[in-house]
């Protein structure tokens, strides 16, 4: 058997075992290069095969950490991010990163039935469960049809995590219920900015979700594009 293997082999009964605990920082690659006597190209080796298994996860600038159970999302047409959370035991918080107004581009004004290059808010949001990031947010509003947009983000601090309740914000808006009219749902690799957002490695993939929400009288809302970590969430449909 290789080196390496032997190393990811004691790893993995140090998992079972509680040693290493579910959301755990793993010891660095100098002290396990150190403890098994091997170089570090070794230990990254093995670090990588864990990985490859779910069972592990790297954070850009942070290490290695034990992957926590994934969060069951439940994906209904009313079942939203804070409720999932408290319902996975996990505190749900929220982090502002910008928010821009400027033309709306044509894919966006044909979701929210505008014309092209009228005026949208865009909010880039940050989703967190007990402060590690799950997913990353953009939501395109349509200012002409909300002009109390830009006064609910604004009150927000920028860069701070909150207690933000979408459907509160929403209710700002003079909108009192909402719901997911449509969703695509897709599978690849963060791009360098969603890497760095999510603390997530290169080589792990998120799960985008593009999907349009609308009023009570199917009037669109929202239009958002959210790009969720997929090694910490598994997606439950409900029908």
């Amino acid at each position: 058997m290789a080196i390496w293997q032997n190393i990811s082999d004691t790893l993995v009964e140090e998992i079972e075992k509680g040693i290493l605990t579910p959301g755990g920082r793993l010891p660095g690659d100098v002290e396990l290069a150190t403890r098994f006597g091997v170089n570090r190209h070794t230990v990254r080796r093995a670090l990588s095969h864990l990985q490859g298994q779910g069972l592990v996860r790297s954070e850009r600038g942070r290490g290695t950490f034990v992957v926590e159970d994934a969060i069951a999302y439940r994906f209904g047409s009313q079942t939203y991010f804070e409720q999932n959370l408290l319902d996975n035991m996990r505190v749900p918080s929220r982090r502002i990163l910008s928010t821009i107004i400027y033309g709306a581009p044509t894919a966006i004004a044909l979701q929210l039935q505008i014309k092209a290059g009228s005026p949208i808010l865009t909010a880039a949001m940050l989703g967190e469960a007990d402060g590690i990031p799950v997913h990353l947010a953009r939501l395109h509003f349509p200012v002409e049809r909300f002009p109390k947009v830009e006064a609910a983000f604004a009150r927000i601090p920028v860069g701070q995590s909150s207690q933000i309740s979408l459907s509160e914000l929403i209710g700002e808006l003079g909108v009192k219920s909402f719901r997911r009219k449509t969703a695509r749902i897709k599978c690849r690799l963060p791009d360098a900015e969603e890497a760095r957002y999510l603390k997530m490695a290169a080589q792990d993939p998120v799960f985008q979700l593009e999907i349009l929400n609308i009023s009570d009288s199917d009037m669109p809302i929202f239009y958002g594009v959210t790009s969720y970590c997929g090694s910490r969430v598994e997606f439950i449909l409900d029908y």
